[in-house]
């Protein structure tokens, strides 16, 4: 998921895209993964997931792509969407978190 950010936007890096908010949704993102990787889930850990991802949501809407659509020609927009992967979504209702 991350590498796949990377890829997309190198090309915008070498542009006028700030790169303190490169910087910013790639550690948005290595900290989502972590909060996501931990074993020891529990109320705490599922409200800061909450958040960050609230957080990391409300950046990429609000500042991160209006910043991207002012810099990207529209052949890069166009390559942005046409390789944007929808992971299949798949529940675990088998996960004891469920009982």
């Amino acid at each position: 998921m991350l590498q796949n950010l990377l890829q997309k936007i190198a090309p915008l890096k070498r542009k006028q895209l700030p790169q303190f908010l490169v910087k910013r949704a790639l550690a948005d993102h290595r900290r989502l993964i972590r909060l996501f990787e931990n074993d020891g889930v529990d109320a705490l850990v599922l409200s800061k997931i909450e958040e960050e991802l609230d957080k990391h949501i409300r950046f990429e809407e609000r500042i991160l792509f209006p910043e991207i659509q002012k810099v990207a020609t529209d052949d890069e927009l166009s390559y942005i969407e046409k390789t944007h992967d929808d992971a299949a979504f798949e529940d675990n209702l088998v996960d004891e978190f469920w009982k």
